[in-house]
């Protein structure tokens, strides 16, 4: 299960880098804006991939690694 874990954090990762490529080539700004905010989405639930990665490795993390300071 851990190396589907991993395999889909750096899927969703991907996903993101992608939706990054395409919001830039956009040229509309609510349409640009709206292709950040689901490379963000994106990169969100890589993360929490990552929190139960590490949970279940035993290590602490935080609640959104994204987000910790």
């Amino acid at each position: 299960m851990t190396t589907e874990l991993m395999r889909d954090r750096l899927r969703w990762l991907a996903r993101a880098a992608e939706a990054y490529a395409l919001a830039e080539a956009l040229h509309d700004r609510e349409a640009k804006q709206a292709m950040f905010k689901i490379a963000l989405m994106y990169e969100h639930i890589a993360a929490r991939t990552e929190a139960v990665l590490a949970m279940s490795a035993g290590r602490a993390v935080d609640d959104d690694p994204v987000t910790a300071p």
